[in-house]
């Protein structure tokens, strides 16, 4: 059996900067659903108290 032995292949950096390229956060996505449903939820409380 051969060792289990990890070596960098040239290929393996061409897929991580791919990787690192594509794989975001999606943190303004996030905020932009958050600031929405507070809006929304303060909205129907202002409509709902007159």
């Amino acid at each position: 059996m051969e060792p289990m032995i990890w070596r960098p292949e040239p290929h393996d950096k061409q897929v991580n900067d791919y990787l690192d390229r594509k794989n975001r956060e999606p943190w303004l996505a996030i905020l932009a659903i958050g600031l929405v449903f507070i809006c929304s939820v303060t909205l129907l409380v202002l409509i709902g108290t007159f």
